[in-house]
């Protein structure tokens, strides 16, 4: 694969974690996460299959090599171990331009330890100070406590809430709309 930006420059430490772009050899941890029922159903797509995760895996490795992104996914790992504990992205939107979303899945077996809030933390710094985006935002299932805490733990405000505007198999779902602005970034990081 032609690689058109420097993929040890799309990698970044916090304290506890890297975040590397994702490549093809991720299929199986990609896999593994996106098979569990109660993690699958607040993402907005089927149970994967092998054939699935090959296909979007691929695509998104792609998409995340292009050399201006307009979508980038990160596999979230330990420092100390080298783990792969989930994965990360930032989605620009292409009809709000300066606007983009971020969505994060985090293994049930590391839920709970703030590492979802540590890497969100670090992707919000790359869109506002790295991308210059003006408005970051997550879409988050009402019934999806955990990601509702980790977008307040960010000090994003909550800017809506769609009633069953979503499926989840036989169910209508309600979404929440959490969003940040750089202006609003900024003040946070000073």
């Amino acid at each position: 694969m032609h690689c058109s930006r420097d993929w040890e420059a799309m990698t970044y430490q916090t304290d506890r974690l890297t975040l590397r772009p994702i490549e093809e050899r991720d299929v199986d941890t990609m896999l593994a996460t996106r098979t569990i029922p109660e993690v699958v159903e607040f993402t907005y797509e089927p149970i994967w299959t092998r054939e699935y995760a090959q296909e979007r895996v691929a695509r998104h490795a792609r998409l995340s090599h292009e050399e201006s992104p307009v979508f980038t996914r990160w596999m979230i790992e330990l420092r100390e171990s080298g783990t792969v504990i989930g994965d990360i992205y930032l989605n620009k939107d292409a009809e709000l331009q300066g606007t983009t979303e971020i969505g994060y899945v985090i293994h049930p077996n590391y839920a709970g330890h703030g590492y979802a809030t540590e890497a969100a933390r670090e992707v919000l710094r790359i869109g506002f100070e790295e991308w210059g985006v003006h408005r970051i935002y997550a879409r988050v299932d009402e019934d999806n406590t955990g990601s509702t805490r980790v977008c307040q733990h960010l000090g994003m405000r909550q800017e809506g809430r769609l009633i069953e505007n979503d499926r989840r198999g036989d169910k209508w779902s309600t979404e929440l709309v959490f969003a940040m602005l750089d202006r609003e970034w900024k003040t946070r990081s000073e």
